[in-house]
């Protein structure tokens, strides 16, 4: 396929993950709103505050997994770029080697890059913070009576807010500097097309991950 379709082709699911980030972050806020409002309408607390957590760590996890394709597609692009006189591009099958390659890239420390999924992920945290500060201080009422009394609902409380928190931290880690930054990613493309870049991995100007 020509460069010119596939550049463009990949660049617009790259505006449209990055806009479906938002629309993530934009539901957990709305979904987390919604379900304060009605806890504080009909006074019942406790349980409910479990049902918004629940979503806003799946959308934790969305939103990791669309920066993780952002990066790998921006790689490409930037390969893309660099080899403008390349004459056959190939992007499902260059994507489908990069997958079955086992092999992480060599990656270098991108500290500055990644800013928007990383407010936007703390933002979504917060918002389980806030919903586990309600569960325990706030009253506690339930059509299901008084489940706390067995103490697994303290529990599964903690746990969702603890695993979202490590798991956004740990992919977080994994963009800046492990096997999804950038010039990892770069570098495992150049092993997978067999092209070289212009550019050294980790020598290439900032992409941003956010609109």
């Amino acid at each position: 396929m020509d460069r010119e379709t596939i550049y463009t082709t990949i660049r617009e699911e790259i505006l449209e993950q990055r806009k479906c980030q938002f629309q993530l972050f934009t539901a957990s806020v709305a979904i987390t709103s919604a379900v304060l409002a009605y806890a504080g309408a009909t006074q019942i607390g406790g349980l409910v505050f479990i049902a918004p957590m629940l979503l806003n760590s799946l959308s934790l996890i969305l939103l990791i997994d669309k920066a993780i394709s952002v990066q790998r597609k921006v790689g490409y692009l930037q390969l893309v770029e660099q080899n403008p006189n390349h004459p056959d591009w190939r992007w499902e099958t260059d994507l489908d080697k990069f997958r079955a390659d086992p092999n992480p890239g060599k990656c270098a420390a991108e500290s500055r890059k990644h800013t928007y999924v990383t407010t936007v992920c703390g933002m979504v945290v917060f918002l389980n913070v806030f919903c586990t500060l309600l569960y325990f201080l706030g009253p506690f009422s339930s059509p299901l009576g008084d489940l706390r009394t067995q103490g697994w609902l303290d529990v599964t409380c903690v746990l969702i807010l603890g695993s979202g928190a490590l798991y956004a931290w740990g992919k977080r880690k994994g963009l800046v500097r492990g096997e999804d930054s950038t010039s990892a990613i770069l570098d495992k493309w150049q092993r997978v097309t067999g092209l070289v870049a212009c550019n050294p991995p980790g020598s290439s100007a900032p992409e941003r991950d956010g609109p």
